[in-house]
């Protein structure tokens, strides 16, 4: 008999891990995030931070974008606070 594991959002918890808003909430507040990068989130909150991450991917079609970095920077930050809580577990 085969069996499939099926995850939701918050299966990471009970580990430290965080919410889908609760990231998107850290990421409005990230230092790296500036007001333009800020006002795409918020355009793009009921679809989440990953659809923004999407469209500046995009938009940058190969060149250098500053607020493609500096979203990846921050959310390089997300993952790493989650990580260091994951460890403590």
């Amino acid at each position: 008999m085969r069996h499939i594991l099926l995850l939701g959002a918050g299966f990471s918890r009970n580990w430290g891990g965080w919410l889908a808003s609760e990231a998107f909430e850290y990421l409005l507040g990230c230092p790296q995030v500036d007001d333009s990068l800020r006002t795409l989130l918020l355009e793009h909150k009921d679809k989440g931070f990953e659809a923004a991450l999407e469209t500046l991917q995009g938009q940058s079609a190969g060149r250098t974008d500053s607020r493609l970095v500096n979203l990846e920077a921050a959310l390089r930050d997300i993952f790493e606070v989650m990580n260091r809580a994951f460890s403590r577990k």
